[in-house]
């Protein structure tokens, strides 16, 4: 494929990041009447390596794509680091010249501006016939926290260190370039939101027309009922939070042995879905519960034969809500008082606030009970 076929540019990481940049791809055929034609870049993820592999990647019915995968940014050397970002200066200048006589591609990806997409342009071959529209897909509810959650999420735990602090200098690069970026490319059309939802306050305004188009992916993919006999389950959702520090696996335990003693009390069949980056041993032996392991968006599966949801502060809670009515309910005030992370305790006041018109939030196992009656 040459570059001059090009209409879009994904930079991806997970299968949510590759659900949303095939649910933009489609809409985009359906709007044009063609089949588009793409490069769809694999990022490692920083912390588990390549979560997406080639056979994960599907950006629509008759929609031409080759992939190339990327290790994580930040591991490389020192001069090979300064080079990429010269790339992406360079890309940067590159894009602001002749941009009413070139054609324009989509640069997909989970941030507002990316800056492994701007360094596409530092190619000849790119950067003489394109211009970017840069595509914002869904990252999660993350998105919408305050800088201030994030600032509290890279704090040490105890002091300060070197490392610590020469690690948030290297971060300063990317972001400064990426304000940069924001700066001239503002004014030119070069931006697409495709957020699920948005912060808002006190809460959070849906996307309807986004909700829609993943929607119709899910209807599309065939879903099984993922406890077989058609009854009605609930699913519980981990989050790895003695991995992240915010809690003790004895805590973690305590908690859902609470949360599956009230799941059971209803006469429903228990699931539980194990977080990709948690350790699956940790719920084992839990009675009868099944445990998921499937390596795809939970949405895949919850959509036949679930009848409530039950988590912390995952965003698959307000998906369960939103795209297929599922009753929704968080369980994060149980951790709240076994936690001493400040950023665990902020994230989870922004998550209640912002999400409390679409999910229920009891404070003890006796209310949970009553939530899932």
């Amino acid at each position: 494929m040459k570059s001059e076929d090009l209409d879009f540019i994904a930079i991806i990481v997970t299968p949510w990041h590759a659900l949303g940049a095939q649910a933009f791809v489609e809409g985009l055929q359906a709007k044009s009447g063609k089949n588009l034609k793409g490069l769809v870049i694999i990022e490692e993820h920083a912390r588990d390596g390549f979560v997406l592999e080639d056979k994960d990647v599907l950006m629509g019915t008759g929609a031409t794509v080759r992939t190339h995968c990327f290790k994580a940014r930040g591991q490389e050397p020192f001069f090979q680091r300064i080079a990429y970002h010269g790339n992406i200066l360079k890309g940067l200048l590159s894009i602001q010249q002749g941009q009413e006589t070139k054609k324009r591609i989509y640069i997909i990806s989970p941030l507002r501006v990316s800056l492994e997409g701007i360094s596409c342009f530092a190619g000849p071959s790119i950067a003489r016939k394109y211009f970017p529209i840069f595509v914002r897909i869904d990252e999660g509810i993350g998105m919408c926290f305050s800088p201030k959650v994030f600032l509290l999420e890279s704090l040490p735990k105890t002091g300060i260190y070197v490392k610590d602090v020469l690690a948030r200098l290297k971060s300063c690069v990317p972001r400064v370039i990426s304000k940069l970026a924001k700066n001239i490319l503002v004014g030119k059309n070069a931006f697409i939101e495709r957020r699920l939802f948005y912060g808002t306050n006190p809460g959070l305004r849906v996307a309807k027309d986004v909700a829609d188009s993943y929607l119709k992916l899910f209807r599309e993919k065939k879903q099984e009922d993922i406890l077989g006999g058609g009854e009605k389950s609930i699913l519980l959702l981990t989050q790895p939070f003695v991995k992240a520090g915010i809690v003790g696996q004895e805590q973690v335990k305590e908690v859902f042995e609470k949360v599956v003693e009230a799941a059971k009390s209803t006469g429903k069949k228990v699931a539980i879905k194990v977080h990709p980056r948690d350790d699956r041993w940790l719920y084992a032996g839990m009675g009868n519960v099944t445990l998921i392991d499937v390596d795809c968006p939970v949405e895949e599966i919850m959509g036949k034969g679930v009848d409530a949801v039950v988590g912390f502060t995952s965003t698959s809670l307000i998906n369960a809500k939103i795209l297929f009515g599922i009753k929704s309910i968080s369980v994060c005030e149980f951790l709240l008082n076994k936690s001493e992370s400040e950023y665990f305790r902020r994230s989870s006041g922004e998550f209640k606030r912002m999400t409390e018109n679409f999910i229920e939030f009891p404070r003890d196992a006796e209310e949970l009970r009553n939530v899932l009656k």
